[in-house]
């Protein structure tokens, strides 16, 4: 994929994301609640991915950065290449 369309899709996805929160904060069941959760996570996850794409991010550093998540303070992949070295 080229760089412009890399672009253009993390663009578009990241765009999306206040909506689907938007749309999680007003859920009124549960399963309504966990389908806008699973969204809201795929996008993250392609988001992830073609950054990593873009950046030619290795498995190793891929590994390091997922190593060091937890659940309440997840290093995000944009965080990891936005700091510099």
């Amino acid at each position: 994929m080229a760089v412009s369309r890399h672009l253009s899709a993390v663009v578009s996805l990241v765009e999306n994301m206040p909506d689907l929160h938007r749309r999680l904060a007003e859920t009124k069941t549960g399963s309504e609640n966990t389908l806008r959760r699973r969204q809201i996570d795929g996008f993250d996850r392609q988001i992830d991915r073609l950054v990593r794409e873009l950046y030619g991010i290795s498995d190793e550093e891929i590994a390091i950065v997922e190593g060091r998540q937890n659940r309440r303070h997840r290093m995000n992949l944009l965080d990891f290449i936005a700091t510099p070295t």
